[in-house]
């Protein structure tokens, strides 16, 4: 299959992470030169004017998501947000055998990151693919690097929803929709680097940015205790029971954007 005729890469941002921009067009020339076409689109533009961008007027994420669907005329989109911003060489054919798996197995949804993890055997040892189970975590469906069936993307959009509540529904909307999921474990297809954090570089990208002479705004560096604190409590919610998980959630008095994963409201 053709990547180029059959896939639109959409890149989801919003204007108060404009200084992503410029970095995230370079490096897919650099690390994908022979890439399909891409759309960035965003809730408004005031930071960058010259930047070719589609703006819907402080629409919610899953509105704008809508809107710019219906610009699309392939029949895959490769889904991704602005600040996973690519890091090595995109392999064509590894990249289109991908496309050629969801294609030949009637999939809807293909994720280029192994988290979160399910359980289950490879059902592809050469790209480490699994199907997902869609019956357990929030997070299976996510907005990670994702091949989507732009039919079946459009079909996951039942509201005006803001990016956190339309990414923990999107789990439970997939198995409703009776779409089919899979995930490959093999970073090596479309690796990433991921930016920010709570509005911070996060260091391991503060540190590629620089590396890589790009742009590096005014934005804060994520502190060490911010990290270490992040990773421990990533390394706890990889490694704990979804019973636990759960009891903690009811103990704390904090709002989790996962409780809002069964419901529409």
């Amino acid at each position: 299959m053709n990547i180029i005729d059959n896939v639109t890469i959409l890149v989801s941002t919003c204007d108060s992470f404009s200084d992503l921009w410029q970095n995230n067009k370079i490096l897919f020339e650099r690390f994908w030169p022979n890439h399909p076409n891409i759309i960035y689109f965003s809730d408004k533009n005031t930071s960058i004017p010259t930047f070719d961008i589609c703006v819907f007027n402080n629409d919610e994420f899953s509105l704008r998501l809508k809107k710019v669907l219906s610009m699309v005329k392939t029949k895959y989109v490769l889904l991704t947000l602005d600040d996973y911003l690519l890091d090595k060489y995109v392999n064509q054919g590894s990249f289109g055998y991908c496309l050629e798996y969801l294609e030949k197995n009637a999939g809807d949804y293909f994720r280029f990151y192994k988290r979160t993890k399910v359980k289950g055997k490879f059902l592809d040892s050469q790209y480490k693919i699994k199907k997902l189970p869609l019956i357990k975590t929030a997070y299976e469906v996510n907005l990670y690097p994702s091949i989507w069936k732009t039919e079946s993307l459009k079909r996951m959009i039942k509201k005006e929803e803001n990016i956190w509540k339309f990414e923990v529904r999107m789990t439970r909307r997939s198995k409703e929709l009776g779409f089919s999921g899979y995930a490959t474990y093999d970073d090596r297809i479309f690796h990433f680097v991921d930016t920010i954090r709570k509005g911070k570089y996060i260091r391991k990208a503060y540190h590629f940015l620089n590396r890589n002479n790009l742009y590096i705004s005014d934005r804060k560096i994520q502190s060490w205790y911010e990290k270490i604190k992040l990773d421990f409590r990533t390394f706890l919610s990889r490694i704990l029971p979804n019973k636990i998980k759960k009891l903690f959630k009811r103990i704390s008095k904090k709002q989790y954007f996962s409780n809002f994963a069964e419901n529409d409201d």
